[in-house]
């Protein structure tokens, strides 16, 4: 689980600006003005953000935004830093990295710019352990390094903590001497400067490398990070220990003791009051077992993870226990409630962004009025000034003309700084909107990302392909981030018949991916009860259900899907064929005879091409006419080619045309000529990216090459 996992590297925490909290008000930080004594201020704003970056980010970010605000005022370039690196590390805890990694740039070119070596060592080493939760290691390490080498070299109190995380990318890696090897380097320096954190995290990372060879020596390293927990007042980190030795146990088959441990690590999370932190530990439970493919016990946990979620209100580990329960039921092939799920998770993220976008508009709405304010007394202030000075008329000729000179001076003064304000004002508008506008964009970005998971799993892999797997070749190239293209494969090991299509979803995209689920699934329920029927059959009754799913209180949606689909009985040889806008090509060994003008001949094979029926899967004026079923035996040595219009459609070449259907069979015939080998996957990636050029790719692509 990504929240839980965070704790193993990061050591400080951070936060966003939205609305008047009663706290900051107390502390007189919305006062109009500061001087350079406030800098104590920013650093304990930061340090009340860091305390609860974990918990709540979103109470972080309140905190460390003023503190931004006033650090940048004073002009405490120091506290400027430190404030960057807690907003990186409260959008870390919610799990916005690309805006993580913005923020601590930022930081880290203003320390290259002020010369301080204390936050250009944090900056770097923040980068790493971003660049190391995303799995990017070479960078990671890269970073990391750096700043050790720096640390060591000026600011050796800053070594432990890189010393673990460094541990902690190389055990990722695969290399273990080298983890243990930094891990250890954390103890002794930790011991030396005293540093608590790295102490507790190094024994953490230790315990969890040796308990698969030594468990024994894992649990000691546990109770040893565990006691300094306990001693200095760490619930978090005591909670977590206690989750890891609870692992230990289970593996061990001592199951009592491993709940012991794994309900104690809840009481802790519970004595602190917390009821995100439980959320979090039941959704690491969920995420453990999905991981071990105990999908009813990930299932029990999610739901408790979803109970304290919604319990504390933060839409950020909502969201992700939603994608996590949405990812199990796409497991177990109940597509009905995947969708439902995933579903609640994008709804829960459109509440974030909101909730995020209010509170920026009611901080501007405060801000304008309380300088509103402001700028009335001032102005109040001058009248009466004005009224004074034309009351003395006693006064030398020349005294009157000097003051009225001053007044005239004050006045022009006053108007240009307060032209000067709403220039800044408007400045820093227009920057808050533009820093929105980049962090909705990499939220979207990252949900869409999430959603190609979830179609993935859809798609068949490795055994499901049951009797086709060593015979088949899949060029899958989406547009897009997730597609409106589908392949798909059934296998009645019985009777040792094959069932596979590739297919066209309308439009591509979002849109497509969502139609290409609702097919997927509509195809599995057909084959669980009617596996016996003919090809041309299947497809009408999956044209039933998509119209039924599309059309709701009597509103119809028009989209649909082209497809090819085959069924194949290994042991007779006999081939069936149905298609809804789509063909399918055969290439089979040349015979002594007299071939139709519609094949295409080469050296040593033949290129057939058995028509579909002209009309899509959807609403259609031919709605009642059937679709049409060919049944033949399959010569030894032929292959089936199915095939999207995507290839055919991309533009390209020198003259900038279509790549077309003639030219995509000659070039499957010479091929299988040349060859006489299954073209591979990365061949065609070749062939289309050589045509499309810097040309935009027009349309998802996908090909299923298939040897009988």
């Amino acid at each position: 689980m990504r929240l839980l996992a965070l704790t193993f590297f990061f050591f400080f925490c951070i936060s966003a600006f939205a609305q008047e909290d009663p706290i900051l008000k107390k502390m007189g930080a919305y006062r109009s003005e500061f001087s350079l004594r406030d800098s104590s201020l920013v650093t304990r704003l930061n340090r009340m953000a860091g305390d609860s970056s974990f918990l709540n980010p979103e109470r972080s970010q309140v905190f460390s935004r003023r503190a931004l605000t006033i650090a940048k005022k004073i002009e405490f370039d120091e506290g400027q830093c430190s404030s960057l690196l807690v907003i990186a590390t409260a959008k870390v805890y919610s799990n916005q990295f690309d805006s993580a990694i913005y923020y601590t740039k930022k930081s880290r070119a203003l320390a290259d710019r002020i010369k301080s070596t204390k936050w250009r060592v944090k900056s770097l080493e923040m980068i790493g352990n971003i660049h190391s939760y995303k799995e990017e290691y070479t960078e990671a390490i890269k970073y990391l390094l750096e700043a050790a080498r720096i640390a060591d070299q000026e600011k050796k109190e800053l070594l432990p903590p890189i010393y673990c995380n460094i541990g902690y990318v190389f055990d990722k890696t695969d290399n273990a001497e080298k983890a243990e090897e930094y891990c250890n380097k954390a103890l002794v320096t930790g011991y030396q400067y005293k540093d608590t954190g790295a102490l507790m995290t190094a024994y953490n990372i230790l315990g969890l490398l040796t308990k698969v060879k030594d468990s024994d020596r894992a649990l000691a390293y546990f109770e040893k990070g565990l006691d300094l927990a306990q001693q200095k007042g760490h619930p978090k980190r005591e909670s977590e220990l206690l989750y890891n030795m609870s692992n230990i146990y289970f593996s061990k088959g001592d199951d009592e003791k491993a709940f012991e441990l794994f309900n104690k690590s809840i009481e802790v999370a519970k004595h602190k009051g917390s009821y995100l932190s439980i959320a979090i530990g039941y959704q690491a439970m969920g995420e453990n077992y999905n991981k071990i493919n105990e999908d009813k016990l990930a299932l029990q946990y999610s739901d408790s993870a979803m109970k304290y979620s919604l319990l504390c209100g933060n839409y950020e580990v909502i969201m992700e226990t939603s994608y996590l329960i949405s990812e199990l039921y796409a497991k177990q092939k109940d597509y009905k409630k995947a969708l439902e799920y995933l579903s609640k998770a994008y709804d829960y993220k459109d509440s974030l962004n909101l909730a995020e976008v209010n509170s920026a508009v009611t901080d501007a709405e405060a801000k304008y009025e309380s300088e509103k304010k402001e700028l009335q007394f001032k102005l109040d202030q001058e009248r009466e000034k004005e009224l004074s000075e034309a009351k003395i008329k006693s006064r030398e000729l020349l005294l009157w003309l000097a003051g009225l000179a001053l007044v005239l001076f004050v006045i022009a003064a006053i108007i240009l700084n307060k032209q000067n304000k709403r220039i800044k004002n408007r400045n820093e508008l227009v920057e808050l909107q533009k820093t929105e506008i980049e962090q909705q964009h990499l939220e979207i970005t990252e949900s869409i990302r999430y959603a190609e998971r979830i179609q993935n799993t859809l798609l068949p892999h490795g055994n499901e392909w049951g009797l086709l797997r060593d015979r088949h070749t899949i060029y899958f190239n989406p547009r897009n981030v997730v597609s409106g293209d589908f392949y798909w494969v059934y296998n009645d090991p019985t009777a040792e018949v094959s069932y596979f299509a590739v297919a066209d979803c309308t439009g591509h995209g979002v849109p497509g991916a969502l139609v290409s689920m609702l097919a997927i699934s509509a195809l599995a329920e057909i084959m669980n009860k009617s596996r016996d029927r003919s090809t041309g059959e299947i497809l009408d009754l999956l044209r039933e259900r998509i119209i039924s799913d599309l059309t709701k209180d009597d509103k119809t949606v028009s989209d649909g899907l082209d497809i090819v689909f085959c069924k194949f009985d290994h042991r007779s040889r006999e081939m069936e064929f149905s298609g809804a806008n789509n063909n399918l090509w055969i290439i089979e060994p040349k015979q002594d005879q007299v071939y139709e003008n519609t094949c295409i001949i080469g050296e040593k094979n033949v290129l057939k091409e058995l028509k579909g029926d002209r009309m899509p899967i959807g609403h259609y004026f031919k709605l009642n006419m059937p679709f049409t079923t060919h049944r033949f035996s399959l010569l030894e040595g032929s292959q089936l080619i199915l095939s999207t219009d995507g290839m055919a459609d991309q533009f390209g070449g020198t003259d900038n045309k279509k790549y077309k259907y003639a030219k995509l069979k000659e070039f499957f015939l010479l091929h299988r000529d040349r060859t006489s080998e299954r073209i591979k996957s990365s061949e065609l990636d070749e062939e289309f990216t050589a045509w499309k050029g810097d040309n935009e790719q027009t349309d998802d692509v996908s090909l299923l090459i298939v040897d009988l």
